[in-house]
């Protein structure tokens, strides 16, 4: 417990983990503040994987940016850990009576909940649903939140200093927008459509439009997807961790 209650002052102390906890929030509550979305005509979006898809900027806006708080927790745990190599923390880490394990669990737990926290306040703002959508709309929040998180600690564990970490978060945010984001305007084949579902952001984006849209069905299939890609970057992280740890033995 006492870990996990360091790992989260920690986050507070670090502003850029702060900012990209407020971000989506300040930008959710800007633009309907500023009147630019209607959130009653959110039934006119049609899903991007059904009938012609007439873009409309104001009922994209909003997806989008809840899109971004999704994967959020990857920003949060990706910088924390690269904050800790260069002040010289992880090497306390190291020699604390925790485990390697214990260490990695509360990360994950941390950008996790930060994630998802952050993603619910900007969805309540941004869509007007009733209470089964809603919950619907939570567990694709949970599932991408979870994806993030790993995603993060991946980044974490192979940054070695600000910059390079910075390089590859911008990356990967970037490859989490484009994706689905092309799909959805371009349609593009068949080919694109199965490739963009290794993007987990595809999935969470495509799950989020169906529920918007009163005519679409549940998204039982972007909740597999996304339960696949958590399943599968868990075990990317596992066996990361496993030969961290062989190694450290070595030396």
């Amino acid at each position: 417990m006492a870990g996990l209650v360091y790992q989260l002052k920690s986050i507070w102390r670090d502003k850029f983990c702060m900012l990209s906890f407020l971000l989506p929030i300040a930008a959710a509550a800007a633009v309907q503040f500023a009147g630019v979305m209607d959130f009653s005509a959110q039934g006119r979006i049609q899903s991007g994987m059904e009938g012609t898809k007439q873009v409309q900027a104001a009922g994209l806006l909003p997806a989008v940016i809840v899109l971004i708080a999704m994967f959020m927790g990857c920003t949060f745990n990706a910088v924390n850990m690269i904050a800790e190599k260069e002040n010289g923390v992880d090497l306390i880490n190291r020699i604390l009576p925790m485990t390697r394990r214990q260490y990695i669990s509360q990360k994950i737990f941390v950008g996790f909940v930060c994630g998802s926290l952050s993603a619910v306040i900007t969805a309540c703002i941004c869509f007007r649903m009733d209470w089964k959508r809603m919950l619907l709309l939570l567990v694709l929040i949970l599932l991408s939140a979870a994806a993030s998180a790993l995603i993060g600690l991946l980044i974490g564990r192979v940054s070695d200093n600000i910059m390079t970490g910075v390089v590859l978060i911008k990356t990967v945010m970037l490859v989490f927008l484009a994706v689905p984001l092309v799909k959805y305007l371009m349609g593009l084949n068949k080919v694109f459509s199965v490739f963009s579902q290794l993007v987990p952001s595809t999935a969470a984006f495509e799950g989020m439009l169906g529920l918007v849209s009163k005519a679409a069905p549940a998204p039982a299939g972007q909740v597999c997807i996304l339960t696949a890609h958590c399943i599968g970057w868990h075990e990317m992280e596992s066996g990361a961790l496993k030969m961290s740890v062989n190694f450290n033995e070595l030396q």
